[in-house]
């Protein structure tokens, strides 16, 4: 699998992944539209180069995330998800320890990463990579539905 910058027309693949509303939610947070398009995708993610990623078997996009930079040495994870047809093989661990990597590459202190209480096996990835459930930088409360977390290296 490579893991690499991602592209415009990796944004048609990842909006072809999510069928309703509620997925979208659970994917991006209360802040993308449903139905979506790749273009309006791009913009409401902020998605570039620089902070958007793929893991990519076979010529085909299986996987994508997002490395926020939130400040100085502060990056977020954001906006992970597995292609269907790629689920349980590996392809989130496999993005999340590039991306981690990347943060380490760019001198991150603080990683963290935002997920509904209700996404089970997305706790358990992320507990297995080494993050913690803890209190959220700054003064904005989160829902109450949803779990920070903070690695742990």
């Amino acid at each position: 699998m490579e893991f690499r910058s991602s592209k415009q027309t990796d944004l048609e693949a990842v909006v072809s992944w999510i069928g309703s509303a509620n997925e979208c939610l659970a994917w991006a947070g209360p802040d993308v539209t449903f139905p979506m398009t790749p273009e309006g995708l791009k913009g409401q993610i902020a998605c570039d180069c620089e902070n958007s990623y793929c893991l990519v078997e076979d010529g085909r996009v299986v996987a994508f995330g997002q490395l926020i930079k939130k400040g100085e040495h502060h990056f977020h994870l954001a906006r992970i998800i597995v292609a269907p047809g790629a689920r349980g093989r590996g392809c989130g661990r496999t993005i999340c320890r590039h991306l981690i990597c990347r943060a380490q590459s760019m001198g991150t202190r603080l990683l963290t990463l935002n997920v509904y209480q209700d996404n089970l096996t997305a706790l358990e990835l992320y507990r297995d990579l080494g993050f913690e459930p803890g209190p959220p930088p700054g003064t904005t409360p989160l829902p109450a539905e949803v779990v920070h977390m903070r690695w742990r290296g």
